[in-house]
């Protein structure tokens, strides 16, 4: 297995298995937005990935001490072609882990469109909060919007149908 009995890196790989806290909820969130969780060279062997833009290299530091890790969250420069076009400074934090990865992919955190929202009981709005501070933004006019950006359509009716129903009248 990819690092999976590597002594040199440790980090609570047990983190996602219940979702019993803000933080784990919060967490889950971030990284339905802006992770990945894909399989790797071994077999059944998989990671957890964060990348986001260099300027927000602390973030993932946060992650990091969240899961009591020492792994490294790194800097490179990344190449991109198509919609934005560019050499871009990334940080990024992955933890080759089967457990923590199964246990993310567990919640149907699930790459293109087939994404549904984990039911969390008490700790769902902590999960959007993760989820909007990765692809969600606000915008400042005649009136003060909120969006979130998914490609499951299932996604975002699950998030309305939620704010639906906590909505006091």
């Amino acid at each position: 297995m990819a690092n999976q009995y590597c002594t040199k890196y440790h980090a609570n790989y047990n983190f996602f298995d219940v979702i019993d806290s803000e933080e784990k909820a919060y967490w889950l969130g971030f990284i339905a937005a802006d992770g990945t969780v894909p399989k790797v060279r071994e077999p059944n062997s998989f990671c957890v990935n964060i990348r986001l833009a260099n300027k927000d290299f602390h973030h993932l530091e946060k992650f990091k001490k969240n899961l009591n890790s020492n792994h490294i969250v790194r800097t490179r420069k990344v190449t991109k072609v198509g919609l934005v076009n560019g050499t871009f400074d990334v940080a990024e934090y992955c933890v080759y882990n089967t457990q923590l990865a199964k246990s993310i992919l567990n919640y149907n955190i699930r790459p293109k469109g087939s994404m549904r929202m984990p039911n969390l009981e008490d700790n769902t709005r902590h999960f959007i909060r993760g989820y909007f501070d990765g692809d969600g933004s606000f915008s400042f006019g005649e009136k003060i919007q909120t969006s979130f950006v998914a490609e499951s359509k299932q996604f975002l009716e699950d998030i309305q149908l939620h704010f639906k129903e906590k909505l006091v009248v």
